[in-house]
């Protein structure tokens, strides 16, 4: 959240500078490469474009090295003609595996969760649609989160009763979902950049059905530790969801 000339004063210091990138704010006012409509922005307006010939001129080549949480975050910066002559390095967030919990699973309720912001950018309303599609009585939808389109998402749910909305829950609180959930579902619209909610699955024993999009398929091996399926196509998330509840 600090002023970007924060670069100049370091390197003026003749101090070492490493900047880890989280998001697309550097070439994007909106952060997230989306435009108001939702869709992701292939063409930035002229606006968009002065703002990031200015960012470029105060924070290119001022680093030493760059780190960002994938691969394909690196990428778009470099298309967009940052620091590409500085080394950048790909490094996964991390969590702490002190209680690491491999949680044997019961499939008599299929429990599906989604824990995150509810922005549109986050797909809550792709997963939402395919579930209620899916005409099993022995499954839940665990929602977890909150943010500006959540009496949205309350609105497309329809008041489906297997659908359960739980606001922000505490870590303690959340990570007994994370146990006893069936499997996660990441079904985010935007690039997402990496999605600390797969590891925080994986770390207990969850397996993740993630959009192909972003750092998510660097993170999600299709087949291995879970399943991908095209951003934003709820009838492909369906089909996945309703493979796994005949096949627990």
């Amino acid at each position: 959240g600090l002023s970007l000339l924060i670069l100049r004063a370091v390197k003026s210091l003749g101090l070492p500078l490493v900047l880890s990138v989280h998001d697309y704010s550097l070439m994007c006012p909106r952060f997230s490469l989306l435009k108001g409509s939702g869709e992701i922005c292939q063409s930035p307006r002229p606006i968009c474009q002065v703002i990031n010939k200015m960012k470029m001129l105060v924070v290119d080549n001022k680093p030493d090295i760059v780190t960002a949480s994938s691969q394909f975050v690196i990428n778009k910066i470099r298309e967009n003609g940052l620091f590409n002559k500085t080394k950048c390095i790909k490094l996964w967030r991390a969590l702490s595996l002190d209680d690491a919990y491999l949680a044997k699973k019961t499939y008599e309720i299929i429990d599906i969760l989604y824990s995150g912001q509810l922005t549109r950018a986050k797909g809550v309303h792709v997963i939402i649609d395919a579930f209620k599609q899916i005409k099993h009585k022995n499954i839940r939808l665990h929602i977890v989160g909150r943010g500006p389109y959540a009496e949205e998402l309350k609105g497309i749910a329809g008041g489906d009763s297997r659908i359960v909305f739980h606001g922000f829950k505490q870590w303690e609180e959340l990570k007994e979902l994370y146990k006893k959930a069936s499997v996660t579902v990441v079904p985010s619209i935007w690039y997402e950049p990496f999605g600390i909610i797969i590891i925080e699955s994986f770390k207990y024993g969850t397996p993740v059905i993630g959009s192909n999009i972003g750092g998510i398929q660097e993170i999600v091996e299709d087949g291995y530790n879970g399943l991908l399926f095209e951003a934003g196509n709820g009838n492909q998330l369906k089909d996945i969801l309703e493979g796994l509840i005949e096949n627990p």
